[in-house]
C-alpha cells in the first residue's frame, strides 16, 4: 500500500514517528494491519556487503495509537535499531536458545498466520510473509521442528453446556507422587490440564463440567480416591471466563462428545440443542489431533461424500463451535511458565486503567509466542488469572510489577509450573488484532 493510501490516522502517526526517529520510518500493511518499522543499512564489517535492516516499533491501530511490543528484559534482543546494528556482527554467535527466542521479522509473521489460521494455504503465508511460496515452505517447515509444532483446534465447552474451572491444591503435609495423581485422573475426560506448581499451591488442575453440582460430586470423588485421601489438602475452586488465549482440548474430551452424538431414531427424530451430527464429531476429533490435515483424508477414513468435511468444518465455524484452527508447541524456548493470580479490590482503580490495561495484553512482542498464553476472569476471589512463558529469570518480577501497575490498588501472587502431568498449554503467536482486547480498544468511545 502506497503512503499516499494510507488512512488519515496512520499517516499522521507515521509522520509522528518520523519526527522522533533518527532513521527513515515506514508503515507495512500485512494481513489487515499497519505495522510501524524504522528502516536503516548495515555494511558487514568483513565482506563489506550492504544489508537492508528493520526494527519493529510497534502496530498501529485505526484511531493512530501505536502499541510497541513489549522488550523482555535481560534478553539479546535489541531495543532500538542503533543498538541492533551494533549487534549485527555478533549475532551468528548468539546462543541457539536466544535465536529460537528472537526469530527474525519474517519468521514472527510466519508464526502469526498459522497461530490465527492453521489452516491458511502456503501462498497466503508467504503473502503475509512477504516473500514466495518456496521460501515459506521452508521457514514454515524448519519453524515446525524447530518448536515442535503441532496443529489443533481452537473451541471451547459453551457450546456444549459446559462451564470452566479451575482447582488450586495445597498439601499440608506429605503429597502423592506425580505418577499417581496422572494414573487416577488420566481417563478423566472433564479434565483438561494437571500441573504440578512451586509457591502457595502445589497443584492447578482445569477441568470443565455442566455445572457445580457435578464438578462438586467430581471433587469429591477425587479427593476420597485412595490417591489423595490420606492427604490433608486445601482445594480452592473458582470458575474461569476466558478473555485471552487459549488451553488445548484433550484427546479424551472426545468420549465425552461421543455421547452427544445426534442418532434418529423414533423419539428424536430431529437433532436437539447441543448435540453433534456423527461428521460434525469426526471433523472435530480428526482436526483436534491435526488441525491441518487434508479435508479429502478425513472424508476418505471415515467413508464420508465428497466435500462434506470441508463444509462441516465452515459450518462448524459459522456456528461459533470452532473459532480456529490453530497451533501450539511441543518445544517452546522458554525457561518455564507461570501462573499470576491477580485479587481486585476496587473496581474504579482498574476502570482507570482499563485502556491502558488491554494495550499490554496486545502489545506484540519479538519472540514466538503471545506475551501470555490466557487470561481469564475467575470469582474466588474475584480477579483475574494469567499463564505467562517466562523467558529469562527475573523477568516474573517485571510481570508482576507491570501487571500491578496497571489494575490500581491489587493484590498478586504466583505459581511457577514444574511439571505438566496431563494436557498442555496453548503455545501459540496469535494476531492481537484477533483479540477481544484489540476489538474492545478499536469501538468508538
Amino acid at each position: 500500500m502506497n503512503e499516499d493510501q494510507l488512512p488519515d490516522s496512520i499517516r499522521n502517526a507515521l509522520s509522528s514517528l518520523r519526527k522522533k526517529s533518527k532513521h527513515y520510518v515506514q508503515v507495512r500493511y500485512i494481513h489487515n494491519g499497519f505495522y510501524a518499522y524504522e528502516v536503516a543499512t548495515h555494511v558487514d564489517a568483513k565482506t563489506q556487503k550492504k544489508k537492508r535492516v528493520s526494527f519493529y516499533l510497534g502496530r498501529i491501530l485505526d484511531d493512530g495509537k501505536l502499541i510497541m511490543p513489549r522488550r523482555r528484559q535481560g534478553s539479546a534482543a535489541a531495543n532500538s535499531i542503533g543498538e541492533q546494528l551494533s549487534r549485527m556482527d555478533s549475532r551468528n554467535d548468539a546462543s541457539p536458545f536466544e535465536n529460537a527466542a528472537h526469530p527474525n521479522e519474517i519468521d514472527l509473521r510466519i508464526l502469526t498466520a498459522i497461530s490465527t489460521d492453521g489452516r491458511m494455504p502456503i501462498s497466503e503465508i508467504g503473502a503475509a510473509a512477504g516473500i514466495g511460496r518456496t521460501s515459506a515452505q521452508y521457514r514454515l517447515e524448519k519453524l515446525e521442528k524447530e518448536y515442535g509444532i503441532r496443529y489443533t483446534l481452537e473451541f471451547g465447552p459453551r457450546p456444549f453446556g459446559l462451564f470452566r474451572y479451575f482447582i488450586l491444591v495445597r498439601f499440608i503435609h506429605g503429597k502423592p507422587s506425580a505418577d499417581k495423581i496422572r494414573d487416577l485422573l488420566k481417563d478423566n475426560y472433564m479434565i483438561q490440564l494437571v500441573a504440578l506448581t512451586k509457591g502457595e499451591s502445589d497443584m492447578f488442575i482445569y477441568v470443565l463440567a455442566e455445572d457445580t453440582k457435578k464438578l462438586e460430586d467430581m471433587i469429591y470423588e477425587i479427593r476420597s480416591s485412595h490417591v489423595f485421601a490420606g492427604y490433608g489438602a486445601e482445594w480452592m475452586i473458582s470458575y474461569i471466563t476466558y478473555s485471552y488465549g487459549y488451553l488445548p482440548i484433550r484427546e479424551e474430551f472426545f468420549d465425552y462428545l461421543n455421547g452427544r452424538i445426534w442418532h434418529r431414531t423414533k423419539e428424536t427424530p430431529r437433532k436437539k440443542e447441543r448435540q453433534l451430527l456423527e461428521r460434525e464429531y469426526i471433523v472435530l476429533k480428526e482436526l483436534n489431533a491435526k488441525g491441518n490435515l487434508e479435508f479429502e483424508q478425513i472424508e476418505k477414513k471415515h467413508g464420508l461424500s465428497h466435500g462434506s468435511a470441508s463444509y462441516t468444518y465452515y459450518k462448524l465455524l459459522e456456528q461459533s463451535v470452532i473459532k480456529r484452527a490453530t497451533i501450539t508447541m511441543e518445544t517452546p524456548p522458554i525457561k518455564y511458565n507461570a501462573i499470576v493470580l491477580l485479587k481486585q479490590f476496587y473496581i474504579n482503580y482498574f476502570n482507570a486503567t482499563r485502556d491502558r490495561f488491554l494495550m499490554h495484553i496486545i502489545s506484540d512482542t519479538q519472540t514466538p509466542i503471545n506475551k501470555y498464553l490466557l487470561i481469564g476472569d475467575i470469582g474466588a476471589p474475584y480477579g483475574f488469572l494469567f499463564i505467562s512463558p517466562i523467558f529469562n529469570d527475573g523477568e516474573l518480577n517485571s510481570v508482576e510489577a507491570e501487571l500491578k501497575s496497571l489494575t490500581g490498588k491489587s493484590e498478586i501472587s504466583s505459581l511457577i509450573i514444574t511439571d505438566i502431568l496431563l494436557g498442555s498449554l496453548g503455545y501459540r503467536r496469535l494476531d492481537n488484532k484477533e483479540s477481544l482486547q484489540y476489538k474492545a480498544l478499536s469501538k468508538p468511545s
